[in-house]
């Protein structure tokens, strides 16, 4: 890695300013999907194509233990437990519908047994297509947009992502159809070569754990 490269990714990670974990959510997610998903990557006019249900996959994952937690755990600036939810992450009170109905039956294990089946119950089926939408907004209405801002002082200049059709509930739901667009307004991403050169996309700089920082009030 040069140099410059150094500098590059040192800049985006400490210098492009951050209020919640969702930079470092997105940084951990592109690292992983990189070095597990390089069959379906997709390469054209300098940029490195992936669909973007593979990111709305990793935050679940990284997030549900967090929101499952006995313990509040702070994910944004300001953010407690006592505190008016709307100040909250923007998904935090629609994932603790999810893990609050898995928590009584089977926990992360089944959750995520039922995510790649396509076996989410009936009953909760509404808020989980919910809850995708709003990791999907999430995704790529903060972060992606405003990682590398202090570099190049415009919006997507590192990531972006394209648009399509739309599906409902009453679609499959299984692992496929997220990963390959549960919701055709956001079928895939893409980041700039130049921007997050290769060396650091197969580095694992991201602890595989956020910090627990406060406790629940009861």
């Amino acid at each position: 890695m040069s140099l410059e490269d150094f500098r590059t990714i040192n800049r985006i990670i400490e210098q492009d300013a951050a209020d919640s974990t969702y930079k470092y959510a997105l940084l951990r997610g592109v690292i992983q999907i990189c070095q597990e998903n390089s069959a379906i990557r997709q390469e054209k006019e300098g940029r490195v194509w992936f669909p973007l249900g593979l990111l709305s996959e990793k935050w679940l994952l990284y997030y549900y233990p967090i929101v499952a937690s006995q313990e509040f755990i702070l994910q944004k600036s300001g953010e407690t437990y006592t505190q008016d939810k709307k100040h909250w992450i923007s998904f935090r009170t629609d994932f603790g519908k999810i893990t609050g109905y898995y928590e009584k039956n089977g926990g992360i294990s089944l959750f995520y047994n039922d995510y790649r089946e396509g076996r989410i119950p009936v009953e909760i089926r509404g808020e989980f297509l919910k809850l995708l939408r709003k990791v999907r907004s999430a995704i790529t209405q903060m972060p992606m947009r405003h990682l590398g801002w202090s570099m190049n002082h415009r919006h997507y200049s590192v990531f972006d992502y394209t648009k399509g059709e739309t599906m409902h509930a009453t679609s499959s739901l299984d692992r496929e159809a997220v990963i390959r667009g549960f919701d055709r307004s956001t079928t895939s991403w893409q980041f700039f070569l130049h921007e997050l050169p290769q060396q650091f996309l197969r580095r694992p700089i991201l602890g595989s754990r956020f910090r627990h920082v406060g406790k629940k009030s009861h």
